[in-house]
C-alpha cells in the first residue's frame, strides 16, 4: 500500500503541497512509508557502513602483503616477511576487532540515550571503560545516567508531566492596597487631617 492509498488523494494533496520546497536545500520534501522494511534507521547504516570500510581496509592491507611476499625470491627473506605479514595481519585483525566493539558499545550507548537532548554530549560524559554490551545490552549505563541526571538535569529531557512551570509569589490583587480598596484615598485624608473612609 502507498501513501497515497492510506491517507486518501484529498489529504495526501494537501500533505505534498504543504512539503513543497521544505525539503533540503528548499527542494520539495518526499514522503514514505518507512516501517514497511525498505529503509533502516541512519545509526543501523552508518553502524554497517563503518564495519565494510575496516573490512574493506583490512582487505586492502592484507592483498598488499600477499604482493609484497610474492615479490620476494630469496627463500630466507620470503620465510621473514611471511613472519611479518603474519604479525601484521593479527595485529590488524585485534584492531579491528576492539574498534567493531568499540564501534558497537557507541551506537548501542547512543540508542539508549533517548531522554537526552543531545546524545552524543551526553555520551561523551559516560565512562565507556565502565560499559558492557551483552546480547545487544548495555550494563552498567544505569548507576552513571542516574548520577547525570541528577547533576546535569538539562541534559535530559523532562517527564511530560513536569512541563507546567509553577511561579511563585503574589498576585498584584492580593497585595496590599488589594486588601484595602481606598488606601490611597485614606493616605491622602490622614494627610488633610480628615476622617477616614
Amino acid at each position: 500500500m502507498n501513501l497515497k492509498e492510506l491517507l486518501g488523494e484529498e489529504l495526501y494533496n494537501q500533505v505534498t503541497a504543504a512539503l513543497k520546497g521544505k525539503g533540503e536545500g528548499g527542494k520539495d520534501a518526499e514522503l514514505a512509508i518507512v516501517n514497511d522494511g525498505s529503509y533502516i534507521p541512519k545509526a543501523k547504516f552508518d553502524e554497517l557502513n563503518e564495519k565494510y570500510k575496516a573490512a574493506d581496509k583490512l582487505a586492502k592491507d592484507t592483498q598488499k602483503a600477499l604482493d609484497d611476499l610474492k615479490a620476494a625470491g630469496d627463500p630466507a627473506e620470503l620465510k621473514t616477511q611471511l613472519e611479518k605479514a603474519q604479525q601484521d595481519a593479527k595485529k590488524q585483525a585485534e584492531e579491528y576487532k576492539a574498534a567493531m566493539a568499540d564501534l558497537e558499545l557507541t551506537y548501542a550507548l547512543r540508542a539508549a540515550l533517548t531522554d537526552a537532548h543531545d546524545p552524543d554530549i551526553v555520551a561523551g560524559l559516560v565512562d565507556k571503560k565502565q560499559l558492557k554490551l551483552q546480547d545487544g545490552k548495555l550494563s552498567g549505563l544505569d548507576e552513571q545516567l542516574k548520577a547525570l541526571k541528577e547533576q546535569k538535569a538539562f541534559l535530559f529531557k523532562q517527564p511530560e508531566g513536569n512541563q507546567q512551570h509553577t511561579f511563585k509569589g503574589i498576585n498584584p490583587a492580593e497585595g496590599s492596597k488589594a486588601a484595602q480598596p481606598n488606601a490611597e484615598l485614606n493616605t491622602v485624608l490622614q494627610l488633610m487631617g480628615l476622617p477616614q473612609t
